[in-house]
């Protein structure tokens, strides 16, 4: 699959890049880190350690200490704190920890908090240890083949509630939704790792995995992650060509299909998703077990904003939403839902107040406009390095916009997901600069115009 964007209408604009200076190699330091990393960012992801039982060897404590102390010798994560998104969720961090005194319970916060600054240490890394544009594409890979082989992995190690919902067992992919998420938003890295390969092998392998995948997000049973996966195929549907378009309205009918045919409990999930609910008629268990958990999210998103608009500055404590609902309830004599928020957005500003929430939206819309600025990059016709970054900026986009619709219904600002894409975001715009944007960095005889400030460019089809 490729998905290209064509050159913007009429002239492009060059506008000069300075602070930029000229692009260098890595030395070994930073070759040394940057490995330790994407080996840590695999296992983190996939959970592949666990599940095969080597997690006692502490493989990911070495890698981790390896790469933090590259970063810190490499001086390279001093940069991270100078992109606006570094500084966005720096601040973030630092709001929860100045909420954390204020909270309702203050013992469990502190592992809500470390487990923020955790993921603050990991997005630092990417973007101090991933300084070119081929090994921010390796590690974009390195995700996607890690998701891949989670979904494999849920496959044959992981769990089946009893209501049907698959699940890892134990992690943070314990969660259906999270696990739907997660390899969801490695679908679109596994297309472009075969968009940019070179051989057929290397083209038809990671597509091997797409299937797995969605198969895995639907036994699940998540109805964010098919709304999060209904936006990511409008996303490509829309940059597709006319051939491509009827390639997936096929496959689309084929889906459907096969799903009406499964007769499977978890379609009656899906069908509780607002507008899409049945008709009059009673509901069996599931069914109605389905539509009493979309009540109960209706419920905790509304007692999220409730806990906002009465802690509007530190909210009630990272990670306290639960206690403080519990709380409320029995002074209130009534029964607790002792459940997260099922929202990120509101998950941030009811337990650490709307600063962090700005903060938080700052990051994730600066990561957002750093994949938007890499893929208007405007490149030399038979550059094949540049198009593949920028090919990359395009289907990181959407593995992020997943990411942030997923959001919008699962409890996930504090874990790594969204600190990784973010990161790895920086790393590849960082990157596309100096090796493609700066006129220093190519030959005064061919320079490439820069399209950083220019519209955005038409979109071409995918060919």
């Amino acid at each position: 699959m490729t998905l290209p964007l064509a050159a913007a209408n009429g002239r492009p604009s060059t506008v000069p890049v300075s602070g930029l200076g000229h692009f260098k190699e890595p030395d070994s330091l930073q070759k040394i880190g940057y490995f330790a990393l994407l080996f840590y960012v695999f296992f983190y992801l996939s959970r592949t350690l666990e599940i095969s039982g080597l997690g006692a060897l502490k493989i990911t404590l070495l890698l981790n200490l390896v790469w933090f102390a590259m970063a810190l010798i490499t001086g390279g994560v001093f940069s991270f704190f100078a992109t606006r998104a570094g500084a966005f969720f720096t601040a973030f961090a630092l709001w929860t920890l100045i909420s954390l005194p204020f909270s309702v319970w203050r013992g469990g916060s502190v592992e809500t908090v470390t487990s923020v600054f955790r993921s603050l240490s990991i997005m630092g890394a990417i973007v101090a240890l991933t300084v070119t544009g081929k090994w921010a594409l390796r590690m974009i890979y390195g995700i996607g083949i890690g998701m891949g082989a989670a979904s494999v992995a849920a496959i044959f190690k992981g769990t089946v509630s009893a209501r049907g919902r698959l699940a890892m067992d134990g992690g943070t992919l314990s969660d259906s939704n999270t696990l739907c998420l997660a390899v969801l938003m490695g679908m679109p890295m596994l297309w472009l790792m075969s968009r940019n390969a070179r051989g057929t092998v290397g083209k038809l392998l990671p597509l091997c995995f797409v299937p797995t995948i969605l198969y895995v997000a639907y036994r699940t049973g998540s109805r964010a992650g098919m709304l999060a996966l209904t936006v990511m195929l409008v996303l490509y549907f829309i940059r597709a060509s006319g051939f491509k378009k009827m390639q997936m309205i096929a496959l689309m009918v084929v889906g459907v299909a096969v799903l009406a045919t499964s007769s499977d409990r978890l379609l009656k999930r899906f069908a509780t998703i607002p507008g899409l609910s049945s008709e009059q008629g009673p509901a069996d268990d599931d069914e109605a077990a389905a539509e009493g958990s979309t009540d109960g999210r209706t419920y905790l998103f509304l007692k999220s904003l409730e806990f906002t608009f009465y802690n509007p500055i530190v909210g009630v404590g990272p990670g306290q939403f639960q206690v403080a609902e519990n709380a409320e309830s029995v002074a209130q004599n009534r029964k607790a839902a002792w459940h997260v928020t099922h929202n990120s957005y509101t998950e941030v500003s009811s337990e650490c107040g709307i600063p962090a929430l700005v903060f938080f939206l700052g990051a994730v819309f600066s990561a957002f406009g750093a994949t938007a600025r890499v893929a208007k990059m405007s490149v030399r016709p038979g550059d094949k390095d540049a198009e593949d970054i920028r090919q990359g900026g395009i289907y990181l986009q959407m593995s992020l916009v997943t990411l942030m619709v997923g959001m919008f219904f699962l409890s996930l600002a504090y874990t790594g997901l969204i600190f990784i894409i973010s990161g790895l975001a920086v790393a590849l715009e960082r990157a596309a600069k100096a090796e493609y944007m700066t006129p220093a960095s190519r030959s005064v005889s061919n320079p490439v115009p820069l399209a950083s400030l220019a519209p955005i460019p038409a979109l071409s089809r995918i060919r």
